[in-house]
């Protein structure tokens, strides 16, 4: 079988998970946005979670596509991830424009934000 159907179980899975992550980011988010927009890179490290999880959740829902290849879905995937660049990079770049802040707290923090 050279399709993504074997795991439409998983991907069923994680789209409820990813739709459910998003949605407390989004209450947590709007809860806090005072405090999130007196930081200076907050709100893009802010919108880079919610893209991530969106993303995730696109991802998780295009692999549920009946009778799709691998080849299809991987490409789909790999174009996500592409996408999925541009937020990461955004909120990097936000990090690295903060002013006051050592190298080394810098680097910290870039790389903290990365990985999480």
């Amino acid at each position: 079988m050279n399709t993504a159907d074997q795991w439409s179980d998983f991907f069923v899975a994680s789209v409820g998970a990813s739709a459910a992550l998003a949605g407390l980011v989004m209450v947590a988010i709007s809860v806090n946005v005072k405090a999130i927009l007196d930081g200076q890179a907050l709100p893009a490290r802010a919108a880079s979670t919610v893209a991530i999880l969106v993303l995730n959740l696109a991802c998780t829902t295009v692999g549920l596509i009946k009778a799709q290849s691998l080849r299809a879905l991987g490409v789909e995937l790999l174009i996500f991830a592409l996408v999925g660049l541009i937020p990461a990079l955004y909120s990097t770049q936000a990090d690295l424009r903060v002013p006051g802040r050592p190298r080394s707290e810098r680097f910290f923090h870039i790389v903290l934000g990365q990985v999480t």
